[in-house]
């Protein structure tokens, strides 16, 4: 559904997902536009130095998808300026991206991590490797066993592979 815009370019109608919890809304005030990385923790990590006209291209940032993000309001107070040491997303499958999402803001944008944030991110983005380390170790059983290889949603006999 496309958004209605009102008069005074006011959103009206519309349907947003929102990847933090999995709800989809399709009423504009049960959303909030939420800074991947806060402004507040955005300040506490490097922001505090930088020139007028760099925090607010920081706090306008359009050029990144994930940097300002349609969240549910619930989930956005529920977050406020926590980092990841203190708040993960409640959809359990939007963490590893939410976590790829606020190293890749805080890399574009110089911002400092410390310690404690360091290692859940960590740990979020070491599950997404561990799993795909997973996936790479049942793929290549499973083609040592029956000489298929996976590609696509299909199977085909791997190359050089005696049938029998």
């Amino acid at each position: 559904m496309q958004p209605t815009i009102g008069p005074g370019c006011k959103v009206t109608a519309g349907q947003w997902y929102s990847f933090y919890d999995g709800v989809t809304v399709t009423a504009p005030g049960g959303l909030d536009i939420d800074h991947m990385v806060p402004l507040a923790e955005a300040w506490d990590s490097g922001a505090s130095a930088w020139t007028p006209e760099r925090r607010e291209a920081y706090a306008n940032d359009l050029d990144a998808e994930s940097s300002l993000v349609a969240v549910t309001a619930r989930t956005n107070r529920s977050k406020a300026d926590q980092d990841p040491a203190d708040w993960l997303t409640p959809l359990l499958d939007a963490r590893c991206t939410y976590a790829a999402d606020w190293v890749a803001t805080k890399l574009r944008w110089k911002l400092a991590v410390d310690d404690r944030e360091r290692f859940f991110v960590g740990f979020e983005l070491g599950r997404l490797v561990a799993s795909f380390w997973l996936w790479l170790c049942v793929a290549g059983f499973l083609i040592s066993t029956t000489g298929y290889l996976v590609k696509g949603v299909r199977l085909r006999r791997a190359p050089g592979r005696a049938t029998g």
